[in-house]
């Protein structure tokens, strides 16, 4: 049986930034700690000896280490929060001038999502979905040659991951990313974009996945918040102690068993994984009993939802919202530890 870190008290909400980030940090680490548990000893010794040479393996990767943890346990699901902390890179032991830098040089924005489109309404029939889809994905690269969107990500990072030839530094920084985006094409609203021209959700970025919706979670609850944001802090709340956390993915492991079928996994297949997202977004993130989930629209640029209403969600939208999140967060540290697994060496 998998060990339990019992020891653990760390707030896992301290562990970055407050803003929507895709799965909130408890949805992140609890997809790397699955995973963890499926890889094997070996396997587990040569991704940790990997991380021992990332550039901020003491500033961040194991900042903080609390009793109760082995270090490269702590690294490895600290490398799933690297990225999103790249958006405000800051600890003790750097100054401004040094976060900034870190920012430059390592964030990258855009491997976070793709936008495929979902079309909600259109009536002079003037969007064409394909066209749009075609203008999101193609090319996969920039002019530089770097990734548009997290499917060409994936498969960067996963390439540069595999590459012997590389410094180990670069293959470490490359380990975070595909620690931290499997996790993140796994979240619905990562992989599409809510087109309409009635609602000036225009192409190719729409709604933003969902950040331009607003909702109220609850009557009993009467914030108004991002409908991004409310999927990002599914199914694990944010304030939640390690040792909590733990022992809640020692129950998933049952579940996660039940993906034995590796052809189900379609690993590598990350524009598959991106449509599934997508599928998931159509039929249950913007839609409840049939019909379109009823939400505010939002405009560009800042707003203050304090100063707004917004439609309340369903008892059965959220009740069903927890339960895909839960099963995208299990299949995400299945597939993670599959790809893991082809890049680990298969003799010491």
């Amino acid at each position: 049986m998998p060990r339990c870190a019992f020891g653990l008290c760390l707030i896992v909400t301290a562990l970055a930034a407050t803003k929507s980030v895709a799965w909130n940090d408890s949805g992140h680490l609890a997809i790397a700690r699955l995973a963890w548990y499926r890889l094997s000893d070996r396997e587990r010794a040569f991704f940790s000896k990997l991380l021992k040479h990332h550039p901020h393996y003491s500033a961040f990767l194991i900042d903080g280490l609390p009793a109760g943890v082995t270090e490269i346990e702590w690294a490895f699901c600290r490398a799933a929060l690297w990225p999103d902390w790249l958006r405000d890179p800051r600890v003790h032991s750097l100054s401004a001038e040094e976060s900034q830098k870190i920012r430059d040089e390592y964030h990258r924005s855009v491997w976070h999502y793709v936008n495929l489109p979902i079309i909600h309404s259109d009536p002079n029939q003037r969007l064409n979905p394909a066209e749009i889809e075609q203008r999101v994905l193609m090319p996969p690269v920039d002019s530089r040659g770097q990734p548009r969107h997290i499917v060409a990500a994936l498969h960067y990072n996963l390439k540069r991951l595999k590459a012997p030839d590389l410094p180990e530094s670069e293959r470490a920084v490359a380990l975070c990313w595909v620690l931290h985006l499997v996790g993140d094409v796994h979240q619905p609203l990562h992989s599409v974009a809510l087109i309409s021209s009635e609602l000036n959700f225009e192409p190719p970025s729409g709604d933003q996945g969902a950040n331009r919706i607003a909702i109220q979670v609850s009557r009993g609850d009467r914030r108004v918040q991002r409908l991004h944001g409310y999927w990002d802090s599914l199914p694990i709340p944010g304030r939640i102690d390690f040792q909590t956390l733990d022992s809640i993915v020692v129950r998933w492991l049952d579940e996660a068993n039940r993906h034995a079928d590796q052809n189900s996994w379609k690993l590598g297949e990350f524009l598959s994984w991106a449509e599934e997202g997508r599928h998931l977004a159509r039929t249950v993130v913007y839609q409840h009993g049939g019909q379109w989930l009823d939400f505010k629209p939002l405009p560009t640029g800042p707003v203050d939802l304090d100063e707004i209403s917004a439609p309340t969600l369903p008892s059965q939208y959220r009740q069903q919202s927890k339960k895909v999140a839960r099963e995208r967060q299990i299949l995400a540290g299945v597939r993670l530890a599959g790809q893991l697994k082809e890049v680990a060496p298969t003799r010491p």
